[in-house]
Order: C-alpha cells, then structure tokens, then sequence
C-alpha cells in the first residue's frame, strides 16, 4: 500500500477534499488517509476485504472527513489495480454523535430525578 499511486480520481472525489483532479493523480494513495488509518488500508488491502469500511481521508486544507469506503481488484490498461469507492458520510457521524450525546444527557438527568421508587396505581389514582 505505502507504494501505490493515485491513478485516477472523479471530479467529485477530488471536490470532496477540496483538490483539482489534475493535484492528486500520481500523488501516494495513502497521502489522502488520515495516518491513524494507514495500517488498517494496509491490513484490508491484503486481505481483498470488499465489504463497506469507515475510513478518515484528509482534505487539502488538512481538515478530515469520514467516508464509507469499498475496495475492489480490477484490470486497468492489462494491469492489476485497487479501485477504492469513498462516500463522505462525515454528516452522518455527527448525527450519530450528537444523539449519543443526547441519549447519555437524557440517561444522566433520569438517574439525578429518579432517585426514589414509585408506584402507579391506576384504580386509586395514588402515585
């Protein structure tokens, strides 16, 4: 992995990092993956792992974004080559994050307000 060059990218790719297309090409694959990642690519790379994995990519302005990202061995020009699909989903782990946050709050306030037992009865109208 540490050897493998860019040899293509989508306009929207590059978009998405904030970079011209003509910027990447030729550039290492693993200058765009956040360096806490780069033994996992490894690691999936050499285990044709092919189901969706979240990875960090960088952005030209060094800011990250969170991709799904599926990966696939195909021939380009009678070669062998990695073809890595990526779909910023950096929305949707904040989302994520924010209701967990959300949750934890609700969770905590319960267990402050909810300190003593109690019981319903609906025929007598007792709380």
């Amino acid at each position: 992995m540490e050897k493998s060059k860019i040899i293509r990218v989508n306009r929207a790719f590059a978009e998405m990092l904030g970079i011209r297309q003509e910027e990447i090409v030729g550039r290492p694959f693993l200058d765009i993956i956040a360096p806490d990642y780069h033994a996992m690519i490894a690691d999936l790379s050499h285990a044709r792992y092919s189901k969706p994995f979240e990875v960090v990519v960088l952005k030209k302005d060094g800011s990250y974004l969170v991709v799904e990202a599926v990966q696939k061995t195909m021939r380009l020009a009678g070669k062998s080559a990695r073809v890595f699909i990526m779909r910023n989903i950096s929305s949707h782990k904040w989302v994520e994050q924010a209701l967990q946050e959300s949750e934890a709050s609700i969770r905590s306030l319960y267990k402050i307000t909810s300190t003593q037992p109690f019981n319903l009865s609906l025929k007598e109208n007792v709380l």
